[in-house]
């Protein structure tokens, strides 16, 4: 019980940074074959990361578009409260912010944006002051980091069955997250 009360209120620290940092400034079952363009603030596609963001506001609005949600101020603030935001690095290749985005209303998203699974896009920024530089993209249900010499990566995997997990390797390669060939 007293391990229950503890994973809340860390929940809830989360839950707070992630609505402060936007308010001041899908159901899959499997991979997806690629991931959907993005498109920057101004609505155009850019095509290559990294994309640069203004203000924390405006990369959670990026991400509300293309998870499919509408931009107005009650569906970021549902956005903010329901997601979670992790800072990962190392003192080589620097500090990130990992974005896992989830968003609940009851009306459409029953088992929210990431589905029953947790299936669903991360979304990994660099901060510097206020910008935010949209690094990487990736997808799957759970991430776990690997670091050695170098070399600097998030591994993604993916819940299909109780005895079929598959992973996929996103390197940094000191401007974005890049997905590796599968081996």
């Amino acid at each position: 019980m007293k391990a229950i009360g503890i994973l809340h209120r860390c929940l809830r620290v989360v839950s707070v940074f992630t609505i402060v940092c936007v308010l001041c400034g899908c159901d899959r079952s499997q991979p997806p074959e690629e991931t959907s363009v993005l498109r920057a603030p101004d609505g155009s596609a850019p095509g290559l990361l990294p994309m640069v963001f203004s203000s924390n506001t405006e990369a959670f609005k990026t991400i509300a578009r293309h998870e499919g949600l509408p931009q107005d101020e009650q569906t970021l603030f549902g956005l903010a409260v329901d997601s979670t935001v992790e800072r990962v690095g190392t003192s080589r290749h620097g500090v990130f912010s990992i974005v896992r985005p989830q968003y609940y209303d009851d009306r459409k998203h029953r088992f929210g944006i990431r589905g029953a699974q947790g299936q669903g896009r991360y979304y990994v920024f660099q901060r510097n002051g206020s910008e935010w530089r949209l690094v990487g993209v990736l997808d799957g249900s759970s991430y776990e980091l690997r670091s050695g010499g170098d070399k600097f990566s998030i591994i993604t995997g993916w819940h299909m069955s109780a005895s079929e997990s598959p992973k996929i390797v996103y390197s940094w390669n000191g401007r974005t997250f890049e997905q590796e060939a599968p081996k």
